[in-house]
């Protein structure tokens, strides 16, 4: 009895999951989709290069000034303010990106390599370090609690997160390059 309780929960767990992945799918090549009109990148680098940013304003960003904690770690009554804080992260992400790609658009007829390829990363650290200083800092996991089973649910998260960004990322650059190789068929 207790067994097909839990096949059912698994159940329900990868839907959930596949359900939510589709979703972030969708609006991820939603975005492209968009984002297509304002560059001349072929669609698998663009799929590959948004997958990285994404990744980065949503996932990295925010992990190196509020690292994922397990559950059940904090004040449950406090919930709200890591949460409110986690997304001033990712808009802070968001918005480095948004700067980086412009400060790219401006050195894109520069000779020197390394100053188009320098000027958008120091602008994206200048204005991701300025929203670190700004946002104060969260420290919610108690005293008691094992410090190596917090690194590893933050390890596995990060991992978790990159993985899905790869994945996205690889796949959409794989279907948007074969579907840009595909010849029309004659009338």
């Amino acid at each position: 009895m207790l067994g097909n309780h839990i096949q059912l929960l698994c159940r329900g767990l990868l839907a959930g999951l596949v359900a939510g992945l589709l979703a972030l799918g969708a609006l991820y090549a939603s975005v492209l989709h968009f984002a297509r009109r304002l560059t001349d990148m072929p669609g698998w680098e663009l799929g590959l290069f948004g997958a990285a940013g994404a990744w980065l304003a949503i996932e990295a960003v925010p992990f190196l000034k509020y690292p994922a904690n397990p559950p059940a770690v904090g004040d449950p009554d406090t919930i709200n303010e890591p949460t409110l804080l986690w997304l001033a992260s990712v808009v802070l992400g968001l918005v480095a990106i948004v700067v980086a790609v412009a400060v790219a658009k401006a050195l894109a007829t520069q000779d020197l390599h390394t100053v188009r390829i320098a000027g958008p990363a120091f602008a994206f650290l200048v204005v991701v370090g300025l929203g670190y200083l700004v946002l104060p800092s969260v420290d919610e996991v108690g005293e008691g609690f094992p410090s190596t089973l917090s690194w590893e649910f933050r390890a596995a998260s990060f991992a978790v997160q990159l993985g899905l960004w790869a994945a996205l990322g690889v796949v959409l650059a794989y279907l948007t390059e074969r579907a840009s190789r595909r010849t029309p068929i004659a009338a």
